[in-house]
């Protein structure tokens, strides 16, 4: 069984998928993101069991989660949508914050410019700083911020 996302119908108004010689799809803005700002907060529910079939307009990927996901989303079984996409870079602009918020019954997380990036600039991230974090930051709709591990994370997008 696949899950089949249209991902150009979800991704943010500035954010499109491009592709970059070497690397496959990516991701890159259409406005100008100041250092510190935020690239675009993105939804991340629970990890399918299976393959997830993405169409764009550039073609379809078959995303197989052990491949093209971090090991802190394999082991806390998290599918940050889109955010898959993002190539890698020893000098990235962009980093995760590891701060998940609840909002209309779903969980999002932030993507935080790490310098400014420019319209038409790929984002980049540096995948070795996506690590497996003791504790992370849930904000609930009430705005009550609590930390919280990320088995905890993983138990609550089971119940959403």
């Amino acid at each position: 069984m696949t899950h089949v996302l249209l991902i150009d119908d979800i991704l943010p108004e500035h954010i499109e998928i491009d592709t970059y010689e070497g690397k496959g799809w990516g991701l890159k803005t259409t406005k100008l993101i100041k250092a510190g700002e935020i690239v675009y907060q993105f939804p991340v529910c629970k990890l399918p069991e299976y393959n997830v079939r993405v169409l764009s307009v550039f073609g379809e990927k078959i995303i197989n989660p052990s491949v093209y996901l971090s090991n802190f989303a394999i082991i806390h079984k998290i599918f940050p949508y889109w955010d898959c996409f993002l190539n890698h870079s020893d000098a990235p602009n962009a980093v995760h914050d590891f701060k998940f918020k609840i909002k209309n019954n779903r969980i999002y997380s932030n993507l935080i410019a790490r310098e400014d990036i420019k319209p038409g600039d790929e984002i980049l991230i540096n995948y070795s700083s996506i690590m497996n974090p003791d504790q992370v930051s849930l904000c609930d709709e009430s705005g009550i911020l609590k930390q919280c591990s990320p088995s905890e994370l993983s138990k609550l997008l089971t119940e959403i």
